[in-house]
Protein backbone atom coordinates (compact mmCIF):
# COMPACT_ATOMS: atom_id res chain seq x y z
CA UNK A 1 0.00 0.00 0.00
CA UNK A 2 1.20 3.45 -0.81
CA UNK A 3 0.53 6.71 0.95
CA UNK A 4 -1.40 9.37 -0.93
CA UNK A 5 0.50 12.44 -2.26
CA UNK A 6 -0.02 14.25 1.08
CA UNK A 7 1.55 11.30 2.95
CA UNK A 8 -1.73 10.05 4.43
CA UNK A 9 -2.97 6.48 4.59
CA UNK A 10 -5.16 5.25 1.73
CA UNK A 11 -8.92 5.39 2.31
CA UNK A 12 -9.20 1.59 2.55
CA UNK A 13 -7.13 1.72 5.77
CA UNK A 14 -8.98 4.74 7.16
CA UNK A 15 -12.42 3.14 7.36
CA UNK A 16 -13.77 0.09 9.13
CA UNK A 17 -15.70 -2.61 7.27
CA UNK A 18 -18.86 -0.75 8.31
CA UNK A 19 -17.60 2.48 6.74
CA UNK A 20 -16.81 4.19 10.06
CA UNK A 21 -13.80 6.49 10.32
CA UNK A 22 -11.05 4.30 11.77
CA UNK A 23 -8.13 6.74 12.07
CA UNK A 24 -8.31 8.64 15.34
CA UNK A 25 -4.91 10.31 14.94
CA UNK A 26 -2.24 10.34 12.25
CA UNK A 27 1.07 12.14 11.85
CA UNK A 28 4.47 11.31 10.36
CA UNK A 29 5.49 9.04 13.24
CA UNK A 30 2.29 7.48 14.56
CA UNK A 31 -1.20 6.33 13.60
CA UNK A 32 -3.89 5.56 16.20
CA UNK A 33 -6.69 3.36 14.89
CA UNK A 34 -10.07 3.51 16.66
CA UNK A 35 -13.70 4.14 15.79
CA UNK A 36 -16.17 6.17 17.87
CA UNK A 37 -18.25 3.10 18.78
CA UNK A 38 -15.25 1.22 20.20
CA UNK A 39 -14.07 4.30 22.09
CA UNK A 40 -17.53 4.62 23.62
CA UNK A 41 -17.40 1.00 24.83
CA UNK A 42 -13.85 1.48 26.17
CA UNK A 43 -14.93 4.63 27.98
CA UNK A 44 -17.33 2.55 30.08
CA UNK A 45 -14.57 0.17 31.25
CA UNK A 46 -12.90 0.67 34.61
CA UNK A 47 -9.59 -0.93 33.52
CA UNK A 48 -7.86 -0.95 30.16
CA UNK A 49 -5.30 -3.62 29.31
CA UNK A 50 -3.03 -3.75 26.32
CA UNK A 51 -1.22 -6.72 24.84
CA UNK A 52 2.00 -5.77 26.61
CA UNK A 53 0.25 -5.78 29.95
CA UNK A 54 -0.97 -9.34 29.59
CA UNK A 55 2.30 -10.79 28.34
CA UNK A 56 4.44 -9.07 30.98
CA UNK A 57 2.27 -10.19 33.88
CA UNK A 58 2.14 -13.78 32.65
CA UNK A 59 5.90 -13.88 32.00
CA UNK A 60 6.65 -12.58 35.48
CA UNK A 61 4.58 -15.36 37.04
CA UNK A 62 6.37 -17.97 34.90
CA UNK A 63 9.74 -16.56 36.01
CA UNK A 64 8.95 -17.60 39.58
CA UNK A 65 9.90 -21.15 38.55
CA UNK A 66 13.54 -19.97 38.48
CA UNK A 67 13.49 -18.26 41.89
CA UNK A 68 14.97 -20.28 44.79
CA UNK A 69 12.14 -22.01 46.67
CA UNK A 70 12.90 -20.10 49.87
CA UNK A 71 12.39 -16.77 48.04
CA UNK A 72 9.29 -17.55 45.95
CA UNK A 73 6.72 -16.13 48.39
CA UNK A 74 8.71 -12.90 48.82
CA UNK A 75 9.20 -12.58 45.04
CA UNK A 76 5.51 -13.28 44.42
CA UNK A 77 4.48 -10.65 46.99
CA UNK A 78 6.62 -8.05 45.20
CA UNK A 79 5.44 -9.13 41.77
CA UNK A 80 1.70 -8.86 42.47
CA UNK A 81 2.07 -5.13 43.07
CA UNK A 82 2.63 -4.77 39.31
CA UNK A 83 -0.82 -6.20 38.55
CA UNK A 84 -3.44 -3.51 37.97
CA UNK A 85 -6.44 -5.40 39.26
CA UNK A 86 -6.72 -6.68 42.84
CA UNK A 87 -9.50 -9.05 41.79
CA UNK A 88 -7.47 -10.88 39.14
CA UNK A 89 -8.55 -14.46 38.33
CA UNK A 90 -4.99 -15.39 37.32
CA UNK A 91 -3.61 -14.27 40.68
CA UNK A 92 -6.45 -15.99 42.53
CA UNK A 93 -5.64 -19.25 40.75
CA UNK A 94 -1.89 -18.86 41.29
CA UNK A 95 -2.34 -18.23 45.01
CA UNK A 96 -4.77 -21.10 45.49
CA UNK A 97 -2.63 -23.61 43.59
CA UNK A 98 1.02 -22.56 44.02
CA UNK A 99 1.75 -20.09 46.84
CA UNK A 100 -1.27 -20.24 49.17
CA UNK A 101 -3.79 -17.54 49.89
CA UNK A 102 -3.00 -14.86 52.48
CA UNK A 103 -4.52 -15.32 55.92
CA UNK A 104 -5.50 -12.01 57.47
CA UNK A 105 -3.14 -9.05 57.56
CA UNK A 106 0.06 -10.89 58.34
CA UNK A 107 2.40 -12.75 56.05
CA UNK A 108 0.90 -16.20 56.77
CA UNK A 109 -0.56 -18.14 53.85
CA UNK A 110 -2.80 -21.16 53.57
CA UNK A 111 -1.33 -24.39 52.27
CA UNK A 112 -1.34 -24.36 48.44
CA UNK A 113 -2.68 -27.24 46.37
CA UNK A 114 0.88 -28.15 45.25
CA UNK A 115 4.13 -27.67 47.12
CA UNK A 116 6.60 -25.21 45.61
CA UNK A 117 9.30 -27.74 44.63
CA UNK A 118 6.83 -29.22 42.10
CA UNK A 119 7.20 -26.15 39.88
CA UNK A 120 11.01 -26.35 39.84
CA UNK A 121 12.88 -27.20 36.67
CA UNK A 122 15.87 -29.51 36.66
CA UNK A 123 18.64 -27.84 34.68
Amino acid sequence: MRLDPQGSLPLILCQSDRGENFVLYEDNSMVIFACDRNLSVSNQCEHWFMDGTFSNEREKLMALAFVPVADVIKAYSCLINDFDDDDNPLLDYFERVWVGQKKGRGSRRSKPKFSLPVIRFEV
